[in-house]
């Protein structure tokens, strides 16, 4: 029986699984609402200024939700509104198929070393 590539492959619910995926993670994620303001340019090539909020944060990014769609591999400046800390972050794809009302970006840091959050995250695994 031939294998499926991993991204086809169906989620797998075991603990054994869910400790492999944890262990692969680069930093833990922490579920926090962290409001932003997002500065890039949509799928259409349209510049846009967009008001939202993380939905969970890690070291190296977070995910994101925004009403705008965004491309793979496009910038943006993502700015905390209370902290006002910027970086600059690339997305790397949406977390579920996005809908007409927006959807749920994941987004890494273009920026090594720096973290926009304000807030302390535990060593990496291995550190």
């Amino acid at each position: 029986m031939s294998q499926l590539p991993e991204t086809k492959r169906p989620p797998v619910t075991t603990m054994k699984a869910s400790l492999r995926e944890v262990e692969r993670r680069r930093s833990q994620r922490l579920m926090i609402s962290v409001p932003i303001r997002v500065e890039g340019t949509d799928r259409n090539g349209v510049k846009f200024v967009e008001n939202t909020r993380t939905i969970l944060v890690n070291r190296q990014g977070a995910r994101i939700y925004l009403k705008r769609m965004v491309s793979a591999g496009s910038l943006l400046d993502v700015t905390t509104t209370v902290a006002h800390r910027t970086g600059k972050f690339r997305v790397v794809g949406p977390t579920q198929p996005p809908s007409s009302e927006g959807g749920e970006w994941g987004i890494e840091t273009n920026e090594s070393g720096k973290s926009i959050w304000g807030l302390g995250f535990p060593p990496p695994l291995g550190d």
